[in-house]
C-alpha cells in the first residue's frame, strides 16, 4: 500500500507541475474591446439612409430606381455625404416667422391647405434660388474627386428614368410654409413641405413653368402628391414617414409650433 500512496502522490505532482507550465506558455490575454476597437459612430447621412432605405422597402417594395433619388432628396448635404453636395433645400428660402406678403411668395389653394396640411389656415410657396438643372450641374462639379463606385452608387440623376429627368431639368424645387392663426407652423402634419416641383396659383414667371401650368400642376402631382393619396391612405397619419423620404421642412428660426385647429385643440393630438 505504501507503494500505492508513493505513486498517488507523484503522479499529482506531475498533474499541477503540467498545469503550471501551460498556464505559463499560454499569453496574456487582453480585454476583447481593445483587440476589436469599437466602430466609429455613423455619420448623420449614414443615419439617415439607413431610415430612407428602411421607408422605402416599406412603401415601394423592390423598386430601385427611385431609392438613390429619396437618399438625395432627404440626405444630401449631410454631415458624411459621399458625394460633398450642398443640398438641393440649401437653396430655398427660409419661411418667415409669420405670413409673407409682396408678389415673390404665392399663397397657396385653400382646398390644398385643408386636404395635405391639417390645423394650418394658410400656406405660401416661394421657388428655389436654382434650378434642377443647376442643383445637378453643381452636384456633378462637387464630385469630381469622388470615387467612381460611390458616384454610381448615389449619382441618383444616373438611376432616375429618363422621363422624370427631363422633367426636373425644367423646372425648380420650391419652398412652402403654412401657419395657423398668423404663426409659422414647425412641427406636425400641418407644417409646409418643400416641394420638388414649383406650383403655385396666380402668374408666375415663364421660367418657373418652361412646360406650361396645365403640365407643371400635373408634375407636382406626380413628384409632391401622388406619394401621398397612393402611399399614405390614412393621411395625416404617416406625416412623419412622409417627412424622412425627404419632404421634411427646412430648419428656420421660428418657435416650435404645432398649430391648432378650427375646434381650439393642439394639433399635437396627431403625434398618436
Amino acid at each position: 500500500m505504501k507503494w500505492l500512496s508513493t505513486l498517488f502522490f507523484l503522479s499529482t505532482l506531475a498533474f499541477f507541475s503540467s498545469a503550471e507550465s501551460v498556464e505559463h506558455a499560454l499569453p496574456a490575454t487582453e480585454p476583447q474591446n481593445q483587440n476589436h476597437p469599437e466602430a466609429p459612430p455613423a455619420s448623420a447621412f449614414q443615419q439617415c439612409e439607413k431610415t430612407v432605405l428602411t421607408l422605402y422597402s416599406k412603401y415601394f417594395g423592390r423598386q430601385n430606381s427611385q431609392r438613390a433619388f429619396h437618399v438625395m432628396l432627404a440626405c444630401a448635404g449631410l454631415q458624411g455625404d459621399p458625394l460633398k453636395r450642398k443640398g438641393w433645400k440649401n437653396y430655398l428660402p427660409i419661411c418667415p416667422a409669420e405670413p409673407p406678403g409682396g408678389n415673390d411668395w404665392k399663397q397657396d389653394w385653400d382646398n390644398s391647405v385643408a386636404k395635405y396640411h391639417p390645423c394650418a389656415d394658410s400656406c405660401f410657396k416661394h421657388s428655389s434660388r436654382k434650378s434642377w438643372r443647376q442643383i445637378m450641374s453643381e452636384e456633378r462639379t462637387a464630385s469630381r474627386s469622388v470615387d467612381k463606385k460611390l458616384k454610381a452608387t448615389y449619382s441618383w440623376f444616373r438611376q432616375l428614368h429618363s422621363d422624370d429627368l427631363s422633367v426636373l431639368d425644367r423646372h425648380y424645387p420650391a419652398q412652402q410654409c403654412c401657419y395657423s392663426r398668423g404663426k409659422l407652423i414647425t412641427e406636425g402634419p400641418g407644417a409646409g413641405t418643400p416641394d420638388i416641383i414649383f406650383l403655385a396659383p396666380g402668374k408666375t414667371p415663364i421660367r418657373l413653368r418652361p412646360t406650361g401650368p396645365l403640365r407643371a400642376a400635373l408634375f407636382h402631382d406626380r413628384f409632391d402628391v401622388d406619394i401621398i393619396d397612393e402611399r399614405f391612405s390614412k393621411w395625416p397619419k404617416g406625416w412623419e414617414d412622409y417627412w424622412s423620404l425627404g419632404w421634411s421642412p427646412v430648419p428656420t428660426r421660428a418657435p416650435k409650433y404645432w398649430g391648432v385647429d378650427s375646434h381650439n385643440r393642439s394639433c399635437e393630438y396627431f403625434k398618436d
